[in-house]
């Protein structure tokens, strides 16, 4: 799973990912990675992707997740 966000501008401003952590032992565990336009930091903007793919990580039934942050 992907996500894009952007200002109402069209201006792209950050984007994630949410996929297993590994493949086979480690599918149980999601692995989300975040990135938000340095120039929109601190405005919020990485919350939303983050409340999502939490979210979506528990609809999908992974029991862990790993976060890496851009």
């Amino acid at each position: 799973m992907e996500g894009v966000a952007f200002e109402s501008t069209g201006t792209l401003v950050g984007s994630f990912y949410l996929r297993p952590n590994f493949l086979c032992l480690g599918a149980h565990m999601a692995n989300a990675g975040y990135l938000v336009a340095e120039s929109c930091r601190r405005r919020g903007i990485g919350s939303r992707p983050c409340q999502h793919s939490l979210r979506a990580a528990r609809r999908l039934a992974f029991r862990a997740m790993q976060l890496t942050w851009w």
